[in-house]
């Protein structure tokens, strides 16, 4: 029963770990303006520069993207 206990318990953390970390992701658009750190959400995804001033532009200073687990693809 203890051993039954303590796995529970850390599937517990772990799913808190993980939705913290969601709550803090977004997921790219075309045209997408950063001003602070951000964190991508995980997945592929295939942006258009419409205007052709950037898919996502970040802007301001010591601004973090994390692009960890997220592929981007320009498309034509």
């Amino acid at each position: 029963m203890k051993v039954k206990g303590v796995t529970t318990a850390i599937m517990i953390l772990t799913t808190d770990a993980t939705s913290a970390r969601n709550r803090n992701s977004v997921q790219p658009e075309n045209n997408l303006t950063i001003t602070q750190d951000t964190r991508l959400c995980a997945d592929n995804y295939n942006l258009r520069d419409p205007g052709r001033d950037g898919a996502i532009r970040v802007t301001g200073n010591n601004v973090t993207l994390d692009c960890r687990d997220s592929e981007l693809v320009g498309v034509a």
